[in-house]
């Protein structure tokens, strides 16, 4: 099985458990729309009325809804994860395609007065950089740079 075809089939996957979680999300925040109308109302009533049940009622609400709060912030997290593995590999069957704009081809970091960093072709399209780079941050990046060049 080449590598490509592996990308393809994880990417399948997390995309549609990515979908799966964005539609739990979406559910989620209409239960929590609800349960926040409900212990609104029932609060009130509880103040109008005085009765032990709505303020029984009103306090199980409030706490559904904390609930709710603590469960759809962790599904907000899974969904953040998914997404990432989705973007991971889209970024790797486009560098599989030849294509390293995701990763970017190291071209800044070129420097004509090294010793062999320039004959060498180490950055720009086609140098050894694009091949080796994964990075996501700028940190990144410099340190791969300077050990490539060092």
């Amino acid at each position: 099985m080449d590598a490509k075809r592996v990308y393809a089939d994880l990417l399948s996957g997390y995309s549609s458990r990515a979908q799966t979680l964005r539609q739990q999300l979406s559910s989620l925040s209409l239960l929590r729309l609800l349960l926040f109308c409900g212990f609104i109302f029932t609060g009130y009533k509880s103040l109008v009325t005085g009765s032990a049940v709505f303020i029984i009622v009103t306090l199980i609400l409030v706490a559904a809804f904390l609930v709710m709060i603590r469960v759809y912030d962790q599904l907000q997290r899974k969904t953040a994860f998914y997404k990432a593995l989705v973007k991971l590999n889209t970024d790797e069957i486009s560098f599989l395609e030849n294509n390293f704009s995701a990763y970017g081809n190291g071209k800044e970091y070129t420097d004509p007065r090294h010793p062999y960093s320039y004959d060498l072709d180490m950055f720009g399209d086609g140098g050894l950089f694009p091949y080796l780079n994964r990075c996501s941050t700028s940190f990144g990046k410099e340190a791969l740079a300077q050990s490539l060049l060092h």
